[in-house]
């Protein structure tokens, strides 16, 4: 999967990033998306405009390789499991920006808005 070969390469979090030199969460996301042919054109996309170009997909309901929408504009890939994949900025600049794990937790200022699927 192209979203886990860019966790390897530690690229770091930039923000209005759209490439390998840095990515900011909706530059990863239509990177990964273009890489595999579902959009083109990766770096006139922000998370607005991939969730419109995105068919939406009732909470609850998502499949690996969907696109988690969060409110603080981040936005992740799924990979099932309650556990996604996607760029967020960081507060230790030592690490890199690409994450997995689950922001829908308790008390997290990542506030689920919808899902996307291609």
């Amino acid at each position: 999967m192209e979203a886990l070969a860019l966790y390897h390469k530690n690229v770091p979090y930039k923000w209005g990033g759209k490439n390998e030199q840095g990515f900011d969460s909706s530059g990863y996301v239509a990177y990964v998306l273009a890489k595999i042919g579902v959009i083109n054109n990766p770096e006139t996309y922000w998370s607005g405009k991939l969730r419109n170009a995105l068919a939406r997909v009732q909470q609850g309901d998502e499949k690996v390789g969907d696109v988690i929408f969060y409110s603080s504009g981040a936005c992740m890939i799924y990979l099932g499991n309650q556990l996604s994949i996607g760029m967020l900025p960081t507060e230790r600049p030592k690490l890199p920006g690409i994450v997995t794990g689950s922001l829908d937790t308790p008390g997290s200022p990542f506030k689920k808005l919808g899902v996307g699927r291609y």
